[in-house]
């Protein structure tokens, strides 16, 4: 798993998954985020919502349906500590093409269609070799 930030909010929640991962909270975390993507990632050509909370406000209130520290979780986020890991992410994925999120490599090759069968079939073509 690998970070590729394109879009404005994506940062914000890629350092929200490494903050929930020091609770032990990763893959609950990422499962909240992909279900609840509507309400805080980027809507590309639509106005902003001004009923709308604000991007921290949401992020706090996933860390508590979460059960996590939000004090110790807040913090980890404005520290930016996440930054440099995240940071080496994007570039390395610029360094392969990476243009979309999810992009999945095996052992260096891209998959050509997102789905499992054709997963399945890259994997079994590169454990033959």
């Amino acid at each position: 798993m690998r970070y590729m930030p394109l879009h404005k909010n994506s940062m914000t929640a890629a350092t929200f998954l490494e903050a929930a991962g020091e609770q032990g909270k990763y893959w609950q975390a990422q499962e909240l985020l992909f279900r609840k993507q509507p309400e805080w990632g980027e809507k590309h050509g639509a106005a902003p919502d001004p009923n709308a909370p604000k991007i921290n406000q949401l992020f706090d209130k996933y860390a508590m349906e979460l059960g996590l520290d939000l004090e110790r979780a807040s913090k980890a986020i404005q520290d930016r500590r996440f930054i440099p890991k995240i940071d080496l992410d994007k570039k390395d994925g610029q360094g392969l093409g990476v243009k979309r999120t999810p992009t999945f490599y095996v052992n260096g090759r891209e998959l050509a269609r997102l789905g499992e069968a054709d997963l399945r079939a890259l994997i079994e073509e590169e454990l033959k070799n």
